[in-house]
């Protein structure tokens, strides 16, 4: 039996915050992750043929977000502004996409207007469903599930609407990959003598009141006063991933109130830049093609393209075979460019519904996901307690900001309780 003072399950972003907080008020942390690195659903791959780090993961910092711009400062890491145009292909041709879609400030107004939340399906059926906002729908739809890998039928508005109004916000990239921040965090919490236990998968929780022993599936067991759980909230979704012991039944049900969408994304390396034909400096390509979102590195000079596919889409998608869904992807870019492909020099397909300890991307609110979230705020006797981007409830939801602000949060918690 290995004891500490804190067992944080999950060496993601909001598993490494926690820990890191924690230790540097002398509290032993061990923390426990099941794969072999520490990150989460952040991935940076930095192996040939790729000639430069690509972003399996998380990618964008999504605005002024002020701890995660922080800690990049603090561990010198550079960032860089997003810059570059965005383009729709619409009837064969190029458009700005930035160019307002007909309706949509009408739209916002709407949603601002709701005195009760709703479904986005009801919504845009109930007061957007003239012929004259065919386009309109189609966008929003777009939005929720490509953006915000939501399914519109769980979908909440109001959570929507005050995420779409934040969308003219700076955003940022880190050249170098997200990883420098997992790294810069990682060796903080180990100078704090914490502990990472790498490849233990926990499938049980032992509890009572200021007392947890955890097991693994290596047959490892760990105890400490309290566990911090910052695995993805599909992993709670899933009854079968972790037995409690007692069970929480309230915490696992407010867990399943959160909605979790799906990601494919697509990293292809060409042998030349042939986007640029379009126009020099774009960084979006957006279309109605299987694969609809595509970016470049812009203004970097690379030939890297990153392909989306979101939400309800990429679930239909998701037992298709890397090799499947590259044929997919370069059909999508031969009609989308209408112009034959320069030879591939490298690819990787991050299929994130496939991955065994995440089983998606990223969480989006439902109806209920308000009061779920502050259920699992709540800790279990003073022994139990949650954190994650799933949990979060500022302004920057399903980003790497908001697992920090919820790890950071929850050590805040741990040392008043």
């Amino acid at each position: 039996m290995i004891h500490a003072d804190i067992l944080v399950i999950g060496a993601g972003a909001g598993g490494l915050m926690a820990a890191k907080e924690l230790s540097a008020k002398g509290k032993k942390v061990i923390i426990l992750e099941a794969r072999e690195y520490a990150g989460g659903r952040i991935n940076t791959l930095v192996q040939k043929p790729f000639s430069q780090p690509v972003e399996a993961g998380a990618e964008f910092i999504h605005g002024n977000l002020s701890v995660t711009l922080q800690l990049l400062r603090e561990n010198n890491i550079p960032y860089t502004k997003m810059e570059g145009s965005m383009l729709r292909k619409k009837n064969g041709k190029w458009q700005h996409a930035a160019d307002e879609i007909a309706g949509w400030d009408e739209m916002i107004k709407k949603m601002n207007s709701l005195t009760e939340d709703m479904t986005l399906t009801n919504f845009l059926s109930t007061f957007f469903n003239a012929e004259k906002y065919t386009t309109l729908r189609q966008s929003a739809l777009q939005f929720a599930q490509g953006f915000d890998v939501a399914d519109e039928n769980k979908a909440s508005v109001l959570a929507l609407r005050d995420e779409w109004e934040h969308e003219e916000e700076e955003q940022y990239r880190i050249p170098a990959g997200y990883m420098q921040l997992i790294d810069a965090l990682t060796v903080t919490c180990l100078k704090q003598h914490c502990e990472i236990h790498f490849s233990e998968v926990v499938n049980k929780v032992v509890w009572k009141k200021n007392k947890a022993e955890v097991i693994t599936t290596n047959n490892e067991h760990f105890s400490a006063e309290k566990v911090i759980l910052t695995v993805p909230i599909s992993m709670l979704q899933n009854e079968q991933a972790i037995a409690f012991i007692p069970s929480i039944p309230d915490k696992i049900n407010a867990a399943k109130q959160i909605g979790f969408g799906g990601v494919i994304k697509v990293l292809i390396q060409f042998e030349e830049a042939f986007w640029k034909d379009a126009q020099q400096d774009a960084l979006f390509f957006f279309s109605e093609e299987k694969i609809p979102a595509w970016w470049t590195q812009y203004p970097a000079k690379n030939n890297l393209l990153t392909g989306w596919l979101g939400g309800p889409k990429a679930l239909a998608m998701q037992d298709h075979s890397p090799e499947q869904i590259l044929d997919i992807a370069l059909q999508s870019l031969d009609a989308l460019f209408n112009k034959k492909l320069p030879p591939i020099t490298a690819w990787h397909i991050a299929n994130w519904l496939k991955e065994p300890y995440t089983s998606g991307a990223y969480s989006y609110d439902t109806l209920q996901s308000k009061k779920a979230k502050t259920i699992l705020k709540e800790p279990v006797e003073n022994t139990i307690y949650f954190a994650g981007e799933a949990i979060y409830t500022g302004n920057a939801p399903g980003t790497v900001e908001a697992a920090l602000v919820s790890g950071k949060e929850v050590a805040e918690q741990v040392l008043k309780g």
